[in-house]
């Protein structure tokens, strides 16, 4: 098992909590060791060994947990059970780089001495790549490192001299390297000479290598974990992309393997072929493969276009749903999430049916993707996200605080409070404020914000936290206050949230100049009637402004947003007793973009209406339900002075141009209208 991420925690016999991230940070670390810190270490999930005896610490942090006596261990392992999907399976055995056991070696302690002594300057590439495998042997049985200073002149001269090496002898040379003890950094002496040589001498074959042997020298610089910086592996990516037709299904799964482990690439401009060929070959794959695509495309940020081969992948993980590993499941519920056409919503739903008996054998991680499906098209499915929620709540101290935003999120989109015991909202508020998540507030600040701004759809508001992550030197520490564009919406967001909410609330506010360029950021203006080119949602709203203003005269209406932390503008008017309409534009003259346009005082006594063209983003799909969003831009217009009124999508359209004037009149004017009529 290797790049393993970690979670670590100690307590003492006299109760102290120990963050032992710096004892196996850069270390070594196998799970005897663990059992010697504890006997009670557990890892979440089934892990399947790669045949390597330890596994590397790429990164610890204290888990935030109480009453913890044992090390906990919290496993990143996509990776690694792609690449074992593809040893299990012998169509990928002669592109897999299989680490081999050293031979025996021979070499003395005086040839050691020897050979470390000598001048290379002068050798040949054979004679030098013999060296530098007789060396390879002798220090790998006695874990010495290549960074030892003895071994500097052997270091240079493989180094200077590899380009001339054969093929054949530079693979043999690369996969020399594989067996080295790990070093404490990728650019530590020695060490970067030798592999930073390698990857050019590699690269500067690459156009003269076929498919196989493109795919085979990445798997070895994968071995090295070396993917993510290595050119030759992003060079081969971008050459393996340009000739797919001619890669068979098992090649296109490793090459889509290389582009989740490397990250950082150029994308091939013929993403689209991938699409295509692996749509051709999808019944040759198994559910695994197809996770190991779905990890490549999302990635590299590149949505799948084809709904057909979506919906392939989705029934196929479908009839497979109930042994699928989990790993596996989490990445196709990543790419379901990055693109769900509308065309797919029954797919989708039938998938998440199946799914529902399995929650309680997955992953807590997979659980949360699994919640998180629906979310892009406002699919609400009622059995997956209680199911969820419960199984959350049951291990919530264990739970990243990535995955405390993202079940909030779910939750207040929605509008949905599961009936459950404990509350769901109350234990993630104590949670956010338990001590022990300060370490890892302070790595991600950001999911902070996230859950704060969250929280406060259900009018939950935590002012401690509040004035922590409205402080400059947090938004400094956690945005580039130099860079507004890289400031977040939640903050606009919840800045305006508890203006509104929170009147008598006295802590950090949002300074002015990052609210004013926030709001002109995501600020929607009116649609402009003159355009032809109006999206669905624009036409919606012209065509609602239109009727409005017949039922009550243009001077009476102002349209623009009313509350900057709701992009989308509205339209308010006001009436008096009578029930006629009062000329209102000249009354928001004085309010600039980042204000809450708060209902002006009439003349006359009247009363302000804000008309909301509800669309068909605002509604749970397939249901007449507003989503959570929607429900609490209700609430704050009533707070600052407006009666709102929802004009929703699916009654308004059906009116001919006739009938909609009388629709809003009935809505604004009738003397019998209640609040719930209005809404």
């Amino acid at each position: 098992m290797s790049n393993l991420l970690l979670r670590c925690v100690f307590k003492t016999p006299d109760g102290l909590l120990i963050n032992v991230s710096k004892l196996v940070k850069r270390f070594q670390f196998n799970f005897r060791k663990a059992r010697e810190i504890s006997t009670n270490t557990f890892c979440r999930g089934k892990l399947c060994s790669t045949g390597r005896s330890v596994f590397n610490v790429n990164y610890v942090k204290l888990l935030s947990t109480t009453n913890l006596n044992c090390v906990k261990f919290f496993a990143e392992k996509e990776n690694d059970y792609a690449h074992f999907v593809m040893e299990s399976n012998a169509s990928y055995s002669q592109t897999l780089y299989k680490r081999r056991l050293l031979e025996h070696n021979s070499l003395c302690d005086g040839d050691y001495i020897k050979y470390i002594r000598s001048d290379w300057s002068n050798s040949s590439p054979s004679e030098l790549l013999s060296a530098f495998t007789d060396i390879t042997h002798y220090c790998a049985a006695r874990s010495k490192p290549i960074t030892d200073p003895e071994l500097t002149n052997l270091s240079k001269a493989v180094a200077e001299k590899c380009v001339d090496f054969s093929d054949e002898e530079l693979l043999k040379c690369l996969e020399c390297l594989t067996h080295w003890p790990e070093t404490e950094s990728l650019k530590s002496v020695n060490f970067v000479d030798v592999w930073s040589a390698l990857d050019k001498a590699c690269l500067s074959r690459i156009k003269v290598w076929n498919a196989k042997t493109l795919l085979y020298v990445a798997d070895i610089w994968y071995s090295l974990h070396l993917s993510r910086i290595s050119k030759y592996v992003g060079e081969c990516i971008w050459r393996l992309g340009r000739k797919v037709r001619h890669l068979s299904p098992q090649e296109l799964v490793q090459c889509m393997f290389y582009m989740n482990s490397s990250r950082k690439f150029k994308v091939p401009s013929s993403m689209y072929e991938f699409e295509f060929y692996i749509e051709q070959s999808i019944e040759k794959l198994s559910v695994d493969e197809l996770s190991i695509i779905a990890m490549g495309f999302f990635k590299s940020k590149t949505q799948i276009r084809s709904s057909r081969l979506l919906s392939c992948m989705m029934q196929k993980t479908g009839e497979k749903i109930n042994t699928v590993n989990e790993v596996s499941l989490c990445s196709l519920m990543k790419l379901f999430r990055y693109r769900l056409p509308l065309l797919l919503i029954n797919d989708v739903k039938e998938l998440l049916d199946k799914t529902v008996p399995n929650i309680s054998r997955l992953s807590l991680l997979c659980c949360v993707q699994i919640a998180l499906v629906g979310s892009p098209v406002q699919l609400f499915h009622r059995q997956i996200i209680t199911a969820v929620v419960q199984r959350f709540l049951d291990e919530l101290p264990t739970s990243r605080l990535k995955d405390i935003e993202r079940m909030i999120f779910v939750l207040t989109l929605f509008n949905y409070v599961p009936e459950c015991a404990p509350d769901f909202f109350e234990q993630v508020t104590a949670e956010i404020q338990n001590s022990t998540r300060e370490s890892e507030i302070h790595q991600y600040p950001r999911n902070l914000a996230y859950c704060l701004n969250y929280l406060s759809f259900k009018g939950i508001y935590l002012t401690d936290l509040l004035h922590k992550v409205m402080s400059q030197q947090f938004i400094e520490e956690t945005y580039d206050g130099k860079n507004l564009y890289s400031l977040g919406r939640e903050l606009l967001c919840l800045d305006v949230a508890i203006e509104i909410d929170c009147p008598s609330y006295k802590g950090n506010r949002l300074d002015p100049r990052y609210r004013r360029f926030l709001a002109k950021r995501y600020t929607k203006w009116v649609p402009d009637r003159s355009k032809k080119n109006l999206s669905v949602t624009e036409r919606l709203f012209v065509d609602v402004l239109d009727a409005v203003e017949g039922a009550v005269g243009r001077e009476c209406v102002y349209a623009d947003v009313i509350s900057p932390n709701y992009a989308i503008p509205d339209v308010v008017l006001a009436v008096d007793a009578d029930g006629k309409g009062i000329p209102v534009a000249d009354l928001f003259s004085n309010y600039r973009i980042e204000d809450v346009k708060y209902a002006p005082r009439l003349a006359q006594s009247g009363r302000w209406f804000c008309v909301v063209v509800a669309g068909m983003n605002m509604f749970i799909r397939n249901e007449n339900t507003l989503l959570g969003t929607t429900i609490t831009k209700l609430r704050h217009l009533g707070r600052i002075g407006y009666r709102p009124i929802v004009v929703p999508w699916f009654e308004f359209s059906d009116l001919s141009a006739a009938e909609k004037p009388e629709y809003l009149r009935r809505k604004i004017f009738s003397t019998n209208c209640t609040q719930s009529e209005a809404t």
